[in-house]
């Protein structure tokens, strides 16, 4: 726009300034306003939302830290109960190779055993 305006010829390039002035003086002013607006009116999300005032600014972030809060609650009670589950397993797992060993023992006994009762001669 400023090059449009210095390509004028010389009689209507002061008045052309002046309103070129005047528009960059007012988009200033706008611009300003806006910034002050998105200051004191929050976010832009916000402002799609339709909340403007603090109230309901407010009321919406409390809305969504209580949902964060009960989210919050829902995952430690499901790593609890993967705790105690987890725990179930590792102690059935223990009994398992406890029976594993009692086998295992219960077969070299038995195979000793058998060595000395009745040994292979060829």
């Amino acid at each position: 726009m400023e090059i449009e305006v210095l390509s004028l010829d010389a009689g209507s390039r002061p008045s052309a300034l002046t309103q070129l002035k005047s528009f960059r003086s007012e988009f200033g002013k706008l611009k300003q306003d806006f910034e002050r607006a998105m200051l004191f009116s929050g976010t832009p999300e916000d402002m799609e939302a339709g909340i403007f005032s603090p109230t309901d600014r407010l009321l919406n972030d409390y809305e969504g830290l209580d949902a964060s809060g009960q989210r919050l609650d829902r995952t430690q009670r499901m790593a609890l109960e993967a705790e105690e589950i987890g725990a179930n397993v590792l102690g059935d797992l223990r009994r398992q190779r406890e029976q594993i060993q009692r086998a295992s023992r219960v077969l070299h006994e038995t195979d000793n055993d058998l060595d000395h009762k009745w040994p292979l001669t060829e």
